[in-house]
């Protein structure tokens, strides 16, 4: 057979003319769908160029970023857990450490102001170009979002028109914004066009003794506020470090970039077997001559009907003609057979082994742990805490730790002038709650019931019972009547003793733990 008659006449399924939807996300020319123009609070016309200023270009696309957690699902459980795990938990308003004077009862000035900023009923946090009413944790939250999936966050300050205080906070797509080459801040950009809509002063500028004020519309940058028309809102920025994108950060999925842009060609290699089912297992082979229109149209109906179990073991009738026509005896020389390529099981496994490994390396990239991935083979009750207690501690923890700095740097110190306050996030899992409920009541023990059974409930988490029951010392809890033995508490004498035991057990049933217990414990 010639070198001719081994060439492909024609494919069945699988339609290729869009080329490689992973090819595309990698293009920074991708343009196959909108991105809409997200701020809040000083929202421009998309439609209103400005002149271009110079500005950072990021070290990857951010829209091609933003487009993985679509594409992954390991990815985007991911991102999704650190972001809840770092602030969908909510936090505190907490003195802050170097603040605290041992030797004073007194707690440091500057928490109404604080409180009033984060909690307050004239403080505003919004989410989205429709300034949707969010919470603090959620703009935080969606911020980290960001962070996780592009390698920095943006948060805008919002301020009062008159006095130019802070009264909140807003969420800005992180994908937007560039840092300006060319002076201080930032602009925000439409990602499809890479038009410039507004103008943005970096966190902290308009405060201190060198202060800086930028135009929100066109950019100007000036020393106080009469030099601008708008004054542009501030931005927080926060980045995930790179050595290689100083004015941005990435994030830590870039080192399995490559991992996870195999499992996304994994899952469309199965999903279009599947499309074209029997269509990669065998071939149809014609030696001296050609299939017949006829022929053709069955061969087609036959892989079309593959895809139906009812019609999966359907006979099919081939017709080929020669195409030889100068020789009635070599017209007859025409041979057809069907040759199967593979049977598919080898390949199967080892693709379901290179998934598998390719979530362990996005886990592993994430530091997040099978568990909170969702994935519980050879997962139990144990391990299982143990994964999210590390996950917890080591994760979360001290993302939480140094951005509640950033922010207390920022808002608290530099634009609320209080310094003796911060916040505190709450971690979820970081401590088993048996573990926690033992500390406290070691801690509770060890004041000799010396404390009010409001305080010890407060140990513990716990809302106050008030007086008088509130007032009472921990140690009145385990005394047995009116004579003030010791040991365990008896019923006393009539219905007024029993009344008696009963209150003093709920008391301790409300602390945590029981008096009976501990009087044996001392016997």
């Amino acid at each position: 057979m010639s070198s001719g008659d081994t060439e492909i006449a024609r494919t069945i399924g699988g339609d290729e003319s869009n080329g490689s939807a992973w090819q595309n996300l990698q293009s920074t020319d991708y343009t196959d769908r909108e991105t809409a123009n997200a701020t809040s609070s000083q929202q421009h016309d998309p439609d209103d160029p400005h002149d271009q200023t110079d500005y950072y270009e990021p070290p990857y696309p951010p829209t091609n970023l933003a487009l993985l957690l679509e594409r992954s699902e390991t990815h985007a459980r991911c991102v999704d857990a650190k972001a809840q795990g770092v602030a969908g938990h909510g936090f505190d308003i907490v003195p802050h450490e170097e603040a605290v004077d041992e030797d004073s009862d007194s707690e440091p000035p500057g928490e109404d102001t604080v409180r009033e900023f984060w909690f307050g009923d004239d403080s505003t946090f919004q989410l989205g170009v429709d300034a949707q009413p969010a919470t603090p944790s959620q703009v935080i939250e969606n911020g980290w979002t960001d962070y996780e999936s592009i390698g920095w966050l943006a948060i805008e300050v919002l301020a009062n028109d008159m006095t130019g205080d802070p009264t909140g906070l807003a969420h800005l797509p992180a994908h937007t914004i560039r840092k300006r080459s060319d002076a201080p801040g930032f602009v925000q950009i439409d990602p499809d066009s890479n038009i410039i809509e507004g103008y943005f002063a970096p966190a902290g500028a308009r405060y201190g003794d060198d202060q800086t004020f930028i135009d929100a519309d066109d950019g100007t940058v000036g020393g106080s506020i009469a030099d601008v028309d708008t004054p542009a809102n501030e931005l927080i920025v926060y980045r995930n470090y790179s050595a290689l994108a100083p004015h941005y950060g990435t994030p830590d999925i870039i080192p399995a970039m490559e991992t996870l842009a195999g499992d996304v060609a994994a899952r469309t290699y199965n999903r279009r077997f599947f499309e074209n089912d029997g269509v990669p297992r065998f071939a149809v082979i014609v030696e001296g001559g050609e299939l017949t229109d006829a022929a053709w149209a069955e061969l087609e109906e036959k892989f079309a009907e593959l895809k139906d179990n009812d019609e999966a073991h359907r006979g099919v009738i081939l017709e080929a003609v020669s195409g030889i026509k100068n020789s009635f005896e070599d017209a007859h020389d025409v041979s057809l057979r069907i040759e199967p390529l593979t049977v598919g099981v080898d390949e199967d496994a080892s693709f379901t082994e290179y998934r598998r490994e390719n979530e362990h390396d996005i886990l592993k990239a994430h530091e997040v742990p099978p568990v909170v991935a969702n994935r519980t083979e050879r997962i139990n009750r144990a391990n299982a805490d143990a994964q999210r207690r590390r996950f917890a501690n080591e994760t979360i923890r001290p993302k939480q730790e140094k951005f509640a700095a950033h922010l207390y740097r920022l808002i608290h110190q530099t634009m609320l002038d209080v310094d003796g306050w911060t916040i505190e996030f709450a971690l979820q899992g970081g401590e088993s709650e048996m573990r926690q409920a033992e500390i406290n009541k070691l801690r509770i023990e060890g004041t000799a019931g010396v404390i009010t059974v409001d305080e010890a409930r407060e140990e513990v988490g716990k809302e106050p019972l008030g007086a008088p029951e509130g007032d009472l010392l921990v140690a009145e809890l385990s005394q047995t009547g009116p004579a003030g033995g010791s040991g365990a508490p008896s019923s006393g004498s009539g219905e007024g003793g029993d009344v008696q035991a009963a209150r003093r057990d709920q008391r301790a049933a409300d602390l945590g733990y029981s008096l009976t217990d501990r009087a044996d414990s001392d016997d």
